[in-house]
């Protein structure tokens, strides 16, 4: 999965959009020289950054690669303790309990949900001892159950580029398991159903961190926001190259629709181009992850800073052929 585009893409991307722009302008209107050219030395750069540029666009995940984040967050054994006590209603009352996952993640990206569904299957050994009409009765026999556990998300990224999977877990039993003690047959599901709860936040977190190592999102944006600082050639015959000074990235919520879940990445910059090769700048650190508002829609506005020297100019008139120049009433 990547929700981040790296900083070269990106920067080449922008590029291209510049390219347009500056060809276009110069194609598009007469080109008209001053008479008084200033010199070198009278040319004063301004140190304003200019007007900023926005830059969004939809990032996805496929509903089989969120598959396979969860397959990989809920790894084997999904609950194994042993001594856990269950309820003393009808006595004293312990189990070793082992509950395992039995098939793939089956998952549905609809209508602003996602939901997923995981076959489990569930063995206990319970010992339990008691008294039946005044007699101490003990027992230890193996419980064996089936069924399915749900998951909702609803994920977010919060301002240190931290996925927070925004879990729900319930548990749908198809075998349910039950001991019978003495020809009563005295149902666990629910104690059971009860603790797999219990445990759900633990299991959730696991889920969140495993989610974060496999998909490195922070180290990603490190990476693409460091490149963006690497100055780029646009063009050759004039050369132009492309310098981006990023400001922020913002992210909006995610949706769930046809079985992707998208949402929009924004970058805020300043873009300048220039004839001459510029030094790289010094990367700036990563800056927080912003929300991006629910309102704003993907595109692109660009505001380029243009900045030739005299001798690029010069270079390219003069590799650009003149058409013939009539004069009226010449010879």
């Amino acid at each position: 999965m990547k929700l981040f585009r790296t900083g070269a893409t990106l920067a080449l991307l922008v590029g291209s959009a510049v390219f347009l722009l500056i060809t276009r302008s110069f194609g598009s209107e007469d080109i008209v020289l001053s008479v008084d050219i200033p010199s070198e030395e009278t040319l004063v750069i301004s140190e304003d950054k200019g007007a900023e540029s926005f830059l969004s666009f939809p990032v996805s995940i496929t509903a089989e690669e969120t598959a396979r984040l969860i397959e990989d967050g809920l790894a084997n054994p999904l609950y194994d303790v042993k001594g856990q006590k269950l309820d003393d209603s009808y006595g004293e009352s312990a189990a070793d309990i082992l509950v395992e996952k039995t098939g793939p993640v089956k998952v549905t990206l609809e209508n602003d949900r996602a939901d997923f569904s995981l076959p489990f299957r569930f063995d206990s050994m319970v010992s339990w001892k008691g008294q039946i009409l005044s007699i101490p009765t003990s027992t230890r026999k193996q419980v064996l159950g089936s069924g399915t556990l749900l998951l909702t998300l609803a994920p977010k990224v919060d301002e240190n580029w931290v996925i927070h999977p925004g879990a729900t877990l319930s548990i749908e039993w198809e075998r349910k398991p039950s001991i019978d003690i003495l020809g009563q047959s005295v149902g666990l599901a629910k104690i059971l159903t009860s603790i797999l709860e219990d445990r759900a936040g633990d299991l959730l977190l696991q889920l969140e961190e495993e989610i974060n190592t496999s998909v490195r999102l922070r180290d990603s944006a490190q990476k693409g926001w460091q490149e963006l600082y690497t100055p780029v050639q646009i063009n050759s015959s004039p050369d132009l190259w492309l310098v981006v000074k990023p400001e922020s990235i913002s992210l909006s919520a995610f949706t769930a629709r046809k079985n992707i879940f998208s949402a929009s990445l924004a970058l805020r910059a300043y873009l300048t181009a220039t004839s001459e090769k510029p030094l790289p700048l010094q990367p700036a650190p990563l800056p927080p992850l912003l929300a991006l508002p629910p309102d704003v829609e993907p595109g692109v506005l660009l505001n380029v800073d243009l900045s030739l020297s005299y001798k690029a100019l010069e270079e390219y008139m003069s590799s650009q052929s003149m058409p013939p120049l009539a004069i009226p009433g010449g010879g």
